[in-house]
């Protein structure tokens, strides 16, 4: 089984050189979803019960353009978000 650090160097490859080289398109292998949806909701599977900040630190993207693009999604009830009132963090379930 390959190492973290293997997996990470192979990952941000793949963040970088995928989309400008087109391969993917604009949907994931012909899904609705974009290729950033498709890796958050991987990342939902991943890691259930984790945090909209876990999520965007581990994509390396905006937390507005995740909030967005969760909020969106929560509406077709592909997963659930628990909002904790105390630390006003989101807790993201499929």
């Amino acid at each position: 089984m390959p190492d973290r650090e293997t997996i990470y160097a192979i990952r941000a490859f793949n963040r970088m050189y995928m989309p400008s080289m087109n391969l993917l398109g604009n949907h994931y292998l012909g899904s609705e979803y974009s290729v950033t949806e498709a890796r958050i909701f991987f990342e939902i599977y991943e890691n259930e019960g984790c945090t909209a900040t876990h999520i965007a630190q581990e994509m390396n993207i905006d937390k507005s353009y995740l909030s967005r693009i969760l909020k969106n999604h929560e509406k077709k009830v592909i997963f659930i978000v628990k909002r904790q009132r105390k630390m006003g963090e989101l807790i993201i379930f499929l």
